[in-house]
């Protein structure tokens, strides 16, 4: 379940400034995704295939309800510092 909604570069963004590691969002076309990941290249390429043709970045979603049904649902930067994740 989504705590927000980011784009790749709000996600980089978020993660320098929780961990202070300078980060930056590159996309990376399908063909290399299917062979830098060769042993689930298919399903892994399709995944993210699947998000770019339906636009499942937008803002279409209700993350204050989701909030609202779920308090302790967390943000990015919330995980983030639940975690101590630094990459």
């Amino acid at each position: 379940m989504i705590g927000d909604s980011r784009t790749g570069d709000e996600i980089a963004a978020a993660f320098a400034q929780v961990t202070g590691t300078p980060s930056t969002y590159i996309p990376m076309p399908h063909d290399e995704l299917r062979a830098a990941v060769p042993d689930f290249s298919h399903d892994y390429a399709a995944m993210f295939q699947f998000f770019a043709d339906r636009d499942l970045y937008a803002r279409d979603r209700d993350t204050n309800l989701l909030h609202r049904l779920h308090p302790d649902l967390m943000t990015f930067e919330d995980w983030l510092h639940h975690t101590g994740w630094t990459g």
